[in-house]
């Protein structure tokens, strides 16, 4: 619902001043929402403002703001829970610092405005106050890699620089490996989907996945077809759950699920994997079998 608000301000945006790059009636529109200092990965800048942005049309400001990464420094090499800061400059106002990889946000954008946040394990609350411009970035949500980022601050007007950052990530690679025997149907002896395996090595910060596996069938009875999947699961900290498979009609499973694991909560263990057969039969007659399964869930930590 909010994309003809938008597009209705940049229309006025534009009548008013039709010089203005689509990049710079962006930007303007983005300065004046909200608070026009915050941002948060729910409601972005916040509510576009009308007034403000048609306000803002009219300058006769057009120079473009440095972003001025400080943290980390051109080729470094980053792990764990690292601090991207910026310090821009600008003959006005600088109103963010985006950091964008392949037309994708990278990141959260930093912003003028420091920020509070609690964290709690089990009754105790940790204060962490992050500076304005900067932020922390689990280099953990990615494995280990050569990065080149494009970091691009905009001022109250919408005029935007970029400059290309380029750093490496590093981290130690925890691999967790898992065996079951399965049968299709399953049976209370020999389930279908092996028991959920606990990730027992911590997990302290969001992690990639990356899962492997193969499968070595016993006697297939009736059978046409056979899958076989692996799954990892993850517990959000607010209680919910994401989950993420993949599978085949081979042999081999070798795939980079979407799913981050989630840190470690103060009471139990977050995060699990599995594997699963699947038996498809020719005919009206139901199909029959059993596996063995192995597979390794590897995260950097």
């Amino acid at each position: 619902m909010a994309t003809p608000m938008v597009a209705g301000v940049a229309g006025l945006v534009s009548s008013k001043n039709p010089s203005l790059t689509p990049a710079q009636v962006a930007g303007i529109i983005e300065a004046s929402s909200g608070d026009g200092v915050s941002w948060n990965p729910n409601l972005a800048f916040g509510v576009v403002n009308a007034y403000k942005a048609v306000s803002s049309a009219i300058h006769s400001d057009y120079v473009a703001p440095l972003a001025n990464i400080v943290s980390p420094i051109e080729g470094a090499t980053v792990s764990g829970l690292m601090t991207v800061q910026a310090a821009p400059k600008d003959n006005t106002t600088v109103h963010h610092v985006d950091i964008v990889q392949n037309g994708t946000r990278f990141m959260q954008v930093l912003t003028g405005a420091s920020s509070i946040s609690g964290t709690g394990k089990g009754n105790k609350t940790t204060t962490i106050t992050t500076p304005a411009w900067a932020a922390s970035w689990p280099s953990t949500t990615v494995f280990n890699t050569p990065i080149t980022v494009s970091v691009s601050a905009a001022d109250i007007f919408g005029n935007s620089g970029a400059q290309n950052l380029d750093f490496t990530v590093q981290n130690r690679l925890v691999t967790q490996s898992g065996t079951a025997h399965v049968c299709w149907p399953s049976t209370t002896s020999c389930p279908n989907v092996s028991p959920w395996q606990s990730v027992t090595t911590g997990v302290a910060t969001e992690a990639a996945t990356h899962l492997q596996g193969t499968v070595s069938y016993g006697a297939l009875n009736n059978t046409k077809y056979a899958d076989f999947w692996l799954y990892v699961f993850s517990y959000n900290p607010d209680g919910s759950g994401q989950e993420y498979f993949c599978g085949t009609a081979q042999t081999t499973v070798d795939c980079y699920p979407s799913l981050l694991l989630q840190p470690d909560g103060s009471k139990s263990l977050s995060n699990y994997s599995t594997g699963s057969i699947g038996l498809i039969s020719p005919n009206k007659n139901p199909a029959s079998g059993s596996a063995t399964i192995n597979w390794t869930l590897t995260y950097p930590q």
